[in-house]
């Protein structure tokens, strides 16, 4: 696997390669130190150096759990050691790349859904006011100038 990766990479010098979820296999049911075990098989795989592209990663269900198996836990071990949290957005050359966790898209208004419902409604104020060409004080601005997104998450938005 890793030396696929690196050919791909070396092949196609990309900018950056986004993961977008299972990086583990037992995610839902390992302890932390069966977590850490297969970040750091991801790492030593797939991970950040200066001759690599920029690493993006997404968590999946097999990194979480399904949704009602999601743990504040397994999310913390998550978001800190890849640098994650369930809405992220990342800028290459300009473009902006809005990254989801598909686990928290239930919408059930559960602690999960709702920090996730909270951090899309204040990117989708600032995507509106870019697309507007203004931003008020209270607003960044960091989408001007404006470029529709490309959005990227663990699940497939139509099946």
């Amino acid at each position: 696997m890793s030396r696929s990766y690196r050919s791909a990479v070396d092949l196609l010098s990309p900018d950056a390669v986004f993961f977008l979820g299972d990086l583990m296999d037992e995610g839902q049911w390992g302890n932390h130190y069966t977590f850490h075990k297969y970040a750091d098989r991801f790492d030593s795989l797939f991970g950040f150096s200066e001759d690599k592209p920029e690493v993006h990663v997404l968590a999946g269900n097999h990194d979480l759990g399904f949704h009602y198996a999601v743990t504040p836990f397994r999310v913390d071990w998550f978001s800190k050691r890849f640098n994650s949290s369930t809405v992220d957005v990342v800028f290459i050359r300009g473009q902006p790349f809005i990254l989801l966790t598909s686990m928290a898209m239930h919408g059930d208004g559960c602690k999960f859904c709702h920090e996730a419902e909270v951090a899309i409604e204040a990117v989708g104020d600032e995507l509106a006011c870019a697309k507007r060409g203004s931003c008020s004080k209270n607003v960044s601005a960091r989408f001007l100038p404006y470029r529709r997104p490309i959005l990227l998450q663990h699940f497939p938005l139509f099946r």
